[in-house]
């Protein structure tokens, strides 16, 4: 099964994401997801993707992703813009 989620928070919404925040998300979800036990390819896309690559300078309103394993991603995810 894949997924796919648009990523937003509370904690960014002022600003939106800049690259180091996308960063900073993406080591938090591995981490996350390493104490479950769980390993896998998440695939980021959209104007995130394009600030990893250095193609953006300004901040994107979201991280948009594509993963396998949805169920324990979007949980992950869920727990994460709750904190």
């Amino acid at each position: 099964m894949s997924g796919s989620v648009s990523v937003t928070s509370r904690r960014f919404s002022s600003r939106g994401f800049l690259r180091d925040d996308v960063i900073m998300l993406l080591e938090e979800l591995e981490s996350r997801l390493l104490t479950r036990g769980v390993q896998l390819d998440v695939q980021i896309v959209g104007g995130a993707a394009l600030l990893l690559h250095g193609l953006l300078d300004r901040a994107t309103g979201d991280i948009d992703a594509q993963y396998e394993n949805a169920a324990v991603v979007d949980e992950v995810v869920q727990e994460m813009a709750d904190d």
